[in-house]
């Protein structure tokens, strides 16, 4: 990892209190964190899993991501930065999107 810091992130997937299909939903998430479907897109994707059994078996002797420490979680670094949401800046780039499509 650069000693400059990086950017850090966080994707999650979640239900919504409107949503109409609770169920479904439900066992999309379930699918997602099963191990064998876990470890097929930890692996497609490179994120670190959340699914403990996986993050051990990529990051152990002989996994996929054994001593690489991007892999690896890491709290706490002075550097590192959680990137926010600025509106006036959501805006300016929606309006130069705008203008590019429109030329």
């Amino acid at each position: 990892m650069p000693n400059e810091g990086t950017n850090l992130w966080v994707d999650g997937m979640v239900i919504t209190k409107d949503s109409q299909n609770v169920d479904l939903a439900y066992e999309w998430i379930n699918f997602m964190i099963s191990e064998d479907i876990a470890y097929q897109n930890s692996s497609y994707v490179g994120y670190t899993s959340p699914v403990q059994s996986v993050y051990d078996e990529m990051s152990g002797v002989g996994g996929e991501y054994e001593g690489i420490n991007a892999y690896i979680p890491r709290l706490g670094y002075a550097n590192d930065e959680m990137f926010k949401n600025n509106d006036d800046v959501r805006k300016l780039i929606a309006d130069l999107w705008t203008r590019i499509k429109s030329n």
